[in-house]
């Protein structure tokens, strides 16, 4: 955790790097219209309204020149002596190609800032909704086999769910989508995923469902969802019995994973956080009933149209 932690603050310090050098460029933009007219100050607008100013903005801008394909604009203000004249107007259009290509530039560039973190924490959550719970679940399965003294078949079944969660891990580590989902959809996966729980677990589903595909964001919310409300029932509820219901109706895709283990307190809904921001982001949703001694159930949805 702590690793991850520091490369977590390396990725935004460099981010902010980034971010700090592009506004250096605009700045040294801004002070050459400022120094070339002369002016009391100039500032370089960008259309998402991001600015910067170069020397002290104390009034109402003098020159006003739009920059090429709707990217700012740039301004100036007046001077300590003399007015602006036509020549100043030519000298800013001057600077009008070089400045669309320099707010061009630092557009760009924070796109692919913003890209590059957007994958890290999308790893990051899939690390966390993915392989974090598969090893949860492992772990229950380790304990309750020394627990029960297990046989060669439950030891040999622990190994097989070992070997998938490596391959789940090296599969995130590459940035690629979870293969189980990629191959075979929502439902196989979400079956391979629970047939590898220490605790017996029926999953049900329409046929028609079976053969369906979602786009890539959607598959991969509900499977999260289920792998994260199947490690806590094996982790804080003690189930010995889960149930996962697939269904698609009026518009929305929705699973239900029920326990019948002993019940979280408010806490349990820290811990399904991250699959409920997933959800969210999509323009859906989950819920989470659970009360002590009497089990436990997340239901989660989101709109899939038809």
């Amino acid at each position: 955790m702590a690793a991850a932690w520091r490369r977590s603050e390396r990725s935004e310090r460099g981010a902010h790097d980034q971010s700090a050098e592009h506004v250096g460029m605009l700045g040294k933009l801004a002070a050459a219209v400022r120094t070339g007219l002369d002016t009391r100050w100039a500032a370089v607008t960008l259309a998402d309204g991001r600015r910067v100013v170069s020397g002290s903005e104390d009034g109402p801008a003098a020159l006003t020149l739009p920059v090429r394909g709707g990217l700012g604009r740039i301004e100036c203000g007046t001077r300590d002596r003399g007015r602006l004249h036509e020549e100043d107007q030519r000298f800013l259009e001057a600077l009008a190609v070089p400045a669309g290509l320099a707010i061009q530039s630092a557009g760009l560039a924070a796109r692919l800032v913003n890209a590059q973190e957007a994958e890290r924490r999308r790893i990051e959550r899939n690390i966390h909704d993915g392989v974090q719970q598969q090893l949860v679940a492992l772990i229950a399965g380790i304990e309750l086999a020394r627990a029960t003294c297990g046989d060669a078949e439950t030891l040999g079944h622990l190994r097989e769910q070992a070997g998938q969660t490596l391959q789940d891990l090296r599969e995130l580590a590459a940035g690629i989508h979870p293969s189980a989902l990629t191959q075979g959809g929502l439902v196989e996966a979400v079956e391979a995923r629970c047939s590898r729980l220490p605790v017996p677990t029926q999953v049900f589903a329409r046929r028609e469902l079976r053969e369906e595909r979602f786009p890539d964001e959607i598959e991969g919310a509900m499977y999260f969802t289920v792998s994260e409300a199947v490690a806590n029932a094996l982790k804080h509820a003690e189930a010995t019995t889960i149930e996962v219901r697939l269904d698609r109706s009026a518009g929305r895709l929705s699973v239900a994973v029920v326990d019948d283990g002993k019940g979280f307190g408010s806490g349990a809904r820290r811990g399904l956080a991250t699959p409920a921001d997933r959800l969210d982001a999509l323009g859906g949703g989950l819920e989470l009933d659970s009360e002590h001694g009497k089990g436990t159930r997340v239901e989660g949805w989101v709109p899939v149209g038809g």
